[in-house]
């Protein structure tokens, strides 16, 4: 859809029960879809807006918390010059406390640059031209070398003071 609101088009002709990111080439969408084929369930994919196969992302487990009011990074978001995917391991079942950005390019098929596949995690962090950050909840910036992410700590006072009555 264009900034003004007109122009809307279907992302697909698909089902899709939550929009996760869209490439900032407008190319891809990362969705939960319904698993039909498998008697039930969800499943995150990269949905083509040009008609092209869908690309699986992680195995089963991984969409648990997804959804319009999550608090954590998603996991799947594209830097803003479009040059790279950050995708948060933390999702793939092992809650490893790693996020992987991988390289992208518009013009070469998912199954090309990244043949590892998304679907595991030591899957996506052998993927060619895959960096490995050791932080969860990583946002991206406008480059692949930018980022922030966001980390609970607790200080707490370690001495005891008595006080008066």
């Amino acid at each position: 859809m264009k900034e003004d609101g007109s122009g809307a088009e279907r992302i697909s002709p698909d089902p899709l029960i939550n929009l996760i990111s869209i490439a900032p080439d407008g190319r891809w969408a990362a969705a939960l879809v319904p698993e039909a084929a498998n008697g039930g369930g969800t499943s995150i994919r990269l949905v083509s807006t040009k008609g092209e196969a869908s690309f699986p992302i992680c195995g089963e487990g991984c969409t648990i918390g997804f959804g319009p009011n999550r608090v954590k990074a998603p996991i799947l978001n594209w830097s803003a010059d479009g040059k790279s995917l950050f995708v948060g391991l933390q999702y793939f079942g092992q809650r490893t406390a790693r996020t992987a950005v991988l390289p992208y390019r518009s013009d070469v098929p998912l199954a090309r640059q990244w043949p590892k596949g998304l679907t595991t995690e030591a899957g996506v962090a052998a993927n060619p031209g895959a960096k490995v950050i050791g932080e969860r909840d990583v946002f991206p910036g406008a480059t692949p070398a930018d980022y922030l992410f966001w980390r609970r700590v607790t200080q707490s006072n370690l001495y005891r003071i008595t006080l008066a009555n």
